[in-house]
């Protein structure tokens, strides 16, 4: 938490750290934060009365026409000028902040570092306006309570509801648990730069040492997540898709590597004890691990294909015109499918890897594991047949039937199909013996 406002008495001439301390605390308060989600109709703060009519504040964003297309254009430009001004900005003047707070300068005061860092907290502070400004001239798209435009969106751009709201959201967590804490830090720093009587004083060298924590802290902010955030609200909506698919697919890539490798731990311990591995279930638990890796690999080929590789594009795109509740569908969608592979494999892997006997309660929850997996993957591939398109421009016009894109995913489909029937096939001789 950052401290109060540095208070001198009134006979009392404010020294450059008191300056310096009130600047940092007023200039994060500039930040006003809105709330970018609807809350129950009955939500109350703490201590209002349920009898009390009480109106929430997102009622200040309620509209009941949907936004024009001359409106979504200039919300457009206020994030192109948010991406390639005010963001960049902050992270510039957050770390000359931190320059100009270095100990040899602080050590010198009064000087001109020292009236340098208030005023780049004076700039920083204007920043902070602007980008406040687009938070609230977005909110309208994300908590608008008269008329939820998720489902309309089609031709917001990149400022869709669900894009909207993960902006607002991430620089809300920039501002006020980042930014915030980091402030509160160089207040704790300027403080025992100080050389006020009733401030103890550190070495100079433990003072460079926390100079460079915080400098290593705000690089941390301005290289990571501004940056980052920088990146998503540039990204398209199957550029954010597309970084899904690569972080199923590095999953996917363990959850491969840890079968692999039990397999081989368990054709060792069999040949060691063959013959108290010919009888009973747990001799069944290697056919089943070997017939769940086509299905990984299956996997790992369908996410490659709608991600970028290093070697070659992906063949597909999605179109420009759907609207978040389309997008949000397929993503989450090819998310469940990852989930419920992880939950799928991983447990083959622990019932391939351990010596524990296999019991009926783990055997029902793979089958169970294995339908929402099957159930997951039809599902994802019935909204990707529905929404891609292929990105070639000779394929666009082609008749459906004669699209190179649906016939993959048919024959993707058929083999993934066949691979679960024989994991299938496995998973009841399991049940078979484990009943016995």
């Amino acid at each position: 938490m950052i401290s109060d406002q540095t208070t001198t008495p009134p006979d009392e001439t404010p020294s450059i750290y008191d300056l310096i301390i009130n600047a940092l605390n007023s200039t994060l308060g500039r930040y006003n934060q809105t709330d970018n989600f609807l809350p129950p109709e009955d939500w109350r703060p703490v201590g209002v009365e349920k009898d009390t009519v009480w109106v929430h504040s997102i009622w200040k964003y309620a509209r009941p026409e949907a936004h024009s297309i001359d409106e979504i254009k200039h919300l457009n430009q206020m994030l192109l000028q948010a991406q390639t001004t005010f963001l960049p900005l902050l992270q510039q003047q957050l770390v000359e902040l931190l320059e100009s707070l270095h100990p040899a300068n602080l050590s010198k005061l009064p000087n001109s570092k020292s009236h340098d860092a208030l005023k780049i907290l004076s700039q920083l502070g204007h920043t902070i306006d602007h980008i406040n400004s687009f938070v609230h001239s977005i909110s309208p798209i994300t908590v608008n309570p008269l008329r939820p435009p998720e489902t309309n969106d089609h031709n917001y751009g990149n400022l869709k509801t669900y894009r909207a709201s993960k902006l607002i959201y991430e620089i809300k967590e920039i501002m006020r648990n980042d930014i915030a804490i980091l402030f509160g830090y160089v207040i704790n720093f300027i403080e025992d730069c100080s050389n006020n009587a009733h401030i103890s004083s550190l070495p100079e060298d433990e003072l460079i040492h926390d100079h460079a924590y915080l400098v290593r802290e705000t690089k941390t902010i301005t290289d990571t997540y501004i940056h980052d955030l920088i990146k998503l609200s540039k990204q398209s909506d199957f550029g954010i898709i597309q970084d899904h698919c690569r972080t199923y697919v590095r999953g996917l890539d363990e959850t491969l590597t840890d079968l692999i490798r039990a397999i081989s731990k368990t054709k060792t311990r069999s040949k060691r004890h063959r013959r108290l591995t010919e009888s009973g279930p747990n001799h069944l638990t290697g056919p089943l691990a070997n017939t769940a890796l086509p299905m990984i690999k299956l996997l790992r080929i369908l996410f490659n294909k709608l991600s970028n590789t290093p070697i070659r594009k992906a063949p597909f795109t999605i179109g420009t015109q759907l609207s978040s509740t389309e997008i949000t569908a397929l993503d989450e969608e090819l998310g469940d499918l990852y989930d419920s592979s992880r939950g799928a494999f991983n447990f083959s892997y622990h019932i391939n890897f351990h010596e524990d006997p296999v019991t009926m309660d783990k055997v029902r929850s793979l089958e169970n594991s294995q339908d929402d997996l099957n159930q997951h993957f039809d599902s994802s591939i019935i909204l990707l047949l529905f929404h891609l398109m292929p990105l070639s421009e000779d394929e666009v016009d082609l008749p459906k039937p004669c699209n190179p894109g649906t016939a993959w995913f048919f024959r993707l489909r058929e083999q993934f199909c066949l691979a679960s029937r024989n994991f299938s096939q496995a998973l009841h001789d399991l049940k078979i013996a484990t009943q016995l």
